[in-house]
């Protein structure tokens, strides 16, 4: 079962129309309709807000969408995305703030490079 046919299953079980899934998962109904037909597939976020909304986990490919090259470097980033959640919260909440503190730093130093890159 491919990821469009388990999000057009859980949606037909819920008697939503796509334009309501689309509304409930801050997406078009047009975007709903490419899940669902494999034209596209959702990003890691998409994918973790449709659990939320169906109450289930979901998604394991099958084995032709990990043909795609395109694909494989999705569910690559989707994996490396669950790991480093799963390292955050393991973290102590100090070594969280240090992490904030060094990541909004790097952010406003790229920011004022960007700004400043005619005068260096």
């Amino acid at each position: 079962m491919t990821i469009g046919d388990q999000i057009r299953n859980h949606r037909q079980m819920r008697r939503w129309t796509q334009a309501e899934l689309g509304q409930f998962a801050f997406v078009s109904k047009a975007t709903i309709s490419r899940w669902e037909t494999g034209e596209h597939l959702p990003d890691y976020q998409n994918i973790d807000r449709l659990e939320e909304i169906f109450g289930v986990p979901l998604f394991h490919p099958s084995e032709a969408e990990l043909q795609s090259e395109d694909n494989l470097r999705f569910l690559e980033s989707r994996e490396t995305v669950h790991t480093w959640r799963a390292t955050i919260r393991k973290l102590e909440p100090k070594s969280l703030q240090v992490i904030t503190i060094f990541v909004k730093s790097i952010i406003a130093f790229e920011a004022w490079q960007g700004e400043n890159e005619g005068e260096l």
